[in-house]
């Protein structure tokens, strides 16, 4: 019976501590693009274009680097969302559509948020 005991919590502090461990890992990319994304709109409204298509081109590399861990973690229908929009604001940084760009900022900050909320541990989520 003890035995029992002991690996049915050997079993909830493992899955625990990978649940804990994915919210970290979805939270601190997802911010780390976000923050990336609002350094470009800064300087999209200050008129630093060069910088601002260096920055995107960072963004989509970081994005290709975590996108294969993520589809792990996270549906895909999301992620595909994230991938387009970026995929459209390295385009529309490229055409200089600086109205446009902002909405996609703006869209891909609030699916990123997304992403990182659907993931939250909650008890709602668990019962």
């Amino acid at each position: 019976m003890i035995k029992e005991i002991v690996i049915i919590l050997i079993i909830l502090i493992l899955v625990t501590t990978l649940g804990v461990y994915e919210q970290k890992y979805i939270n601190d990319n997802a911010n780390e693009l976000i923050f990336n994304l609002n350094e470009i709109k800064s300087q999209i409204i200050e008129q630093k274009q060069d910088n601002a298509i260096k920055n995107i081109n960072n963004v989509n590399n970081k994005w290709e680097n975590i996108e294969g861990k993520l589809s792990i973690l996270i549906d895909h229908e999301h992620l595909d969302n994230i991938g387009e929009s970026i995929t459209i604001l390295k385009t529309g940084l490229e055409k200089n559509e600086k109205e446009n760009i902002l909405k996609e900022i703006e869209k891909t900050i609030f699916l990123l948020k997304d992403i990182q909320d659907i993931n939250r541990i909650k008890l709602k989520n668990i019962f």
